[in-house]
């Protein structure tokens, strides 16, 4: 399958940037305590014509969330969020809107924890880039103390308060490190011999690394975070833009070694192809995939104009169906 190109896909990233383009202020002991809004798995982004609105995912069907605010981050254990309200950037944290105000344009990468407790970013002045962690209950940094040159995008949360990341540390162990942010210790969690990680998320399950090694080989892996043992999902995976897990099968949106486009199950040492002609193009975004309150997978694509994205769902039984009522451009909410 062919790439969906949007040409106004630099203008939703460039509203992705500023939705998510900030910095905290401490919350006054008086803040008013409210009812956050309420998203379900697979939420999502519309921009029509410029114009940006959240669209909840409920029994099968999208319907508009009517609020002034546009959530791009939502952690459903806590259900706090990241949103853009009134131009002003905001994260609804246990019952409080608090402003935030001083992250610096060009900041990227916004992940929050698994609890809804921090929001870490990464921020790059002058080629030279640098990871900062939020603690959103009153908006101030939290130590970051590494030496390790984390090598990409390569950071994501094992749980509410350890990071794992991929880099090189100052001994040149190339490998995946943790960090505790209470205690302030960094460990090695799995060192490689040789090679570099092209992809890193977490799941229940763990670690998800793709790995190219020194022969140019692929793997992709998934690493136990407590004990460190490591399990291949694949050697036939060339490229990967996404990966799900729905009861413990992986669903990755990528290529394998035919070259084609596609959303894969994975499973015993083997990958299935899901999409064949219908769609007839799929976004290939880093995340691409979403998965609703009933494990179904969801995506982005087009059975037309690649320039009319329309969201699609892909049940337990591979049975594929349109969920969106409209054609215009679509990004999950993170």
């Amino acid at each position: 399958m062919k790439i969906s190109r949007s040409r106004r896909i630099r203008a939703i990233g460039i509203l992705f940037c500023s939705l998510f383009l900030m910095s905290c202020s401490k919350p006054t002991d008086d803040v008013e305590i409210v009812e956050g809004i309420k998203l379900n798995k697979g939420a999502i982004i519309e921009n029509d014509g410029g114009n940006y609105s959240n669209y909840n995912y409920i029994k099968g069907k999208y319907e508009k969330v009517n609020n002034n605010e546009v959530i791009g981050l939502y952690e459903h254990n806590s259900d706090n969020y990241i949103a853009q309200k009134d131009g002003k950037y905001i994260v609804f944290y246990s019952g409080k809107i608090i402003e935030l105000s001083n992250i610096e344009i060009g900041d990227d990468g916004l992940k929050m924890s698994p609890s809804g407790e921090y929001l870490s970013l990464y921020r790059n002045v002058d080629g030279v880039t640098t990871y900062k962690i939020i603690k959103l209950s009153n908006g101030e940094y939290v130590d970051f103390n590494t030496d390790t040159g984390i090598s990409g995008h390569y950071l994501d949360w094992i749980d509410s308060n350890t990071l794992v990341y991929y880099g090189v540390n100052n001994e040149g162990v190339n490998g995946i490190f943790t960090y505790n942010l209470e205690n302030g210790e960094e460990k090695l969690l799995y060192k490689l011999d040789g090679g570099i990680v092209q992809y890193l998320s977490t799941d229940s399950e763990g670690i998800v690394i793709l790995q190219e090694t020194i022969n140019d080989e692929k793997v992709l892996q998934v690493i136990n975070s407590k004990t460190s043992e490591v399990k291949t999902i694949s050697k036939d995976i060339t490229r990967l833009y996404d990966i799900v897990n729905v009861d413990g099968v992986y669903y990755a949106l990528g290529e394998f070694n035919d070259g084609i486009l596609s959303i894969y199950k994975l499973q015993d040492g083997k990958h299935y192809r899901l999409l064949f002609d219908f769609p007839s193009s799929i976004k290939a975004t880093r995340y691409g995939l979403s998965v609703d309150e009933e494990g179904n997978i969801l995506f982005i694509g087009s059975n037309s104009d690649p320039e009319l994205e329309e969201v699609y769902s892909i049940s337990k039984d591979g049975t594929i169906r349109k969920v969106s009522e409209s054609k215009n451009e679509y990004t999950f909410v993170k």
